[in-house]
């Protein structure tokens, strides 16, 4: 038996690992990419049987994986839905005319490595398994996903547009339309042809705009209505805010921003990465307590609601996608020689690497917290990762992209929309603002705190105060990753 969700590796099975740098093979065997393991590669198997009423069998349904590391196979009924990557972003299956009535059996296989793993070589415990939910969703005849919104505030912070665009099968359906602010004021309400969600813009006059400091939200309700009657509702919140990149300088609602970060891996003492909600609210209530305004979520996307949580309590993120290829490029702090490194100008990686970024975006887009997509973590550089950025600039304006790892290989410098460090000294940081740059710098990794009293901050905080292109950091990091023994 095995709780899902949680780490095989945490429950008695397989053997608990922890790899900096290198790969978690290497020593043991010699591999080349997209090569996986063949001596130490265990697969989990889990199954479970759940009944199905006729009514319920014949609704259109989802089955959703929420995080499985570090592959996927899925079966329902012997039947195989499909194979995913990816561990940390959802993998979802359309399960529509594949329940039946009475008993179903769901097969779900994880690999520890594969290929993908490649992509996913960041400083933490490897585990493996289902570690997040899985859901069975099952839906109206007719209904409404994918909802997207982009709240937008015009330069004079007077003028707010909300863009919605909604999938589904809104066929003979309307939409009632309600926007109400956080004291329960109803700003728009309005009936439409449900057709029109596909591509529908509100207009909102002086809204409230959003910041770590006063989280406002608004609450953006819609009913699908079939012959009057509704059958299907979707609810999320909103924020206004305007974040953008003047004269080289981010701002937000108007103001230079500042960021007082931290670099925060889900981790519990007890169940690893398999947090609940409840963690991850403490964790959050306690930054906030300690002065902290912003989040990196180092490496890889977190859980749906912890982004929920800091567009509440006013946290700013980062969100990171799940790339990471640190032992491709480097061993033992030193460059390798050569172009092996992953995912580089190796167009084979494109696709892979791609989805990762898209994963990240389709799941998280709606967030105001979120005001930087990063493309992930110690990966290097390459026109890979810049046809990355390019897909994100292509699909929001209202954000920018960062990403580090341009530092060490400067080729496409535009794949970052702002300078980024680690560990960066004093001196380096002024050296850079001194040269009349075009990019704000922020040092996403700084002040290594592990294991000691995270001595002189202060002179950081004076560059603050001194350079307006110098716009903060994220300390590392949060919390030990360290697994309570018995």
């Amino acid at each position: 038996e095995c709780t899902v969700p949680g780490h095989v590796e945490m429950q008695g099975y397989g053997q608990i690992q922890y790899v900096n740098t290198q790969y978690p093979w290497d020593g043991r065997e010699k591999l080349a990419p997209p090569q996986t393991p063949r001596e130490y590669n265990p697969v989990s198997v889990y199954q479970r049987t759940f009944e199905m009423a006729p009514e319920e069998a014949e609704r259109p349904a989802r089955l959703i994986f929420d995080g499985a590391e570090s592959c996927l196979f899925a079966l329902l009924n012997g039947e195989l839905l499909g194979y995913g990557e990816d561990s940390f972003t959802p993998k979802t299956f359309d399960v529509t005319g594949k329940l039946k009535v009475g008993e179903n059996t769901l097969t779900a296989v994880t690999v520890h490595f594969c290929s993908g793993s490649w992509l996913e070589d960041q400083d933490f415990w490897r585990f493996s398994g289902l570690f997040r939910p899985v859901h069975l969703c099952l839906l109206p005849r007719r209904y409404i996903e994918r909802l997207s919104v982009r709240a937008a505030v015009d330069e004079t912070l007077e003028t707010g547009s909300l863009l919605l665009c909604a999938g589904g099968l809104m066929e003979n359906c309307q939409a009632e339309i309600t926007l109400c602010t956080d004291a329960g004021q109803t700003v728009y309400h309005q009936t439409v042809d449900a057709q029109e969600l596909q591509d529908l813009t509100i207009p909102v006059d002086r809204p409230v705009l959003w910041s770590a400091e006063i989280p406002r939200l608004y609450t953006l309700s819609i009913a699908l209505l079939y012959e009057g009657k509704a059958i299907r509702a979707a609810q999320t919140r909103v924020g206004f805010r305007r974040f953008e990149l003047k004269k080289g300088v981010m701002t937000l609602n108007g103001k230079r921003l500042v960021f007082c970060g931290v670099n925060r891996h889900e981790f519990h003492c007890d169940r690893g990465r398999a947090l609940t909600e409840q963690d991850i609210r403490d964790d959050l209530l306690l930054l906030k307590k300690y002065g902290f305004n912003a989040v990196r979520t180092s490496h890889y996307p977190n859980q749906s609601c912890f982004y929920a949580l800091c567009d509440e309590l006013g946290l700013y993120v980062v969100d990171e996608a799940n790339i990471e290829s640190h032992g491709s490029w480097m061993v033992l702090g030193k460059r390798v020689p050569g172009s092996g490194n992953v995912p580089g100008d190796h167009a084979q990686w494109l696709a892979a690497s791609l989805r990762r970024v898209e994963n990240m975006f389709e799941r998280d887009q709606n967030h105001p917290a979120i005001l930087l997509w990063s493309l992930g973590n110690e990966s290097c550089g390459g026109s890979v990762l810049r046809d990355c950025a390019n897909w994100l600039r292509r699909r929001d304006d209202t954000r920018l992209i960062h990403y580090e790892g341009i530092f060490w290989d400067r080729r496409y410098p535009e794949t970052s929309d702002v300078e980024s460090r680690m560990y960066a000294k004093p001196d380096e940081i002024i050296a850079y603002l001194e040269s009349k740059p075009n990019k704000p710098l922020i040092l996403c990794e700084y002040a290594h705190a592990m294991g000691n009293s995270c001595g002189d901050l202060r002179l950081y905080m004076e560059l603050q105060d001194r350079y307006e292109q110098y716009q903060g950091g994220f300390l590392w990091d949060f919390k030990d990753q360290a697994i309570r023994q018995n």
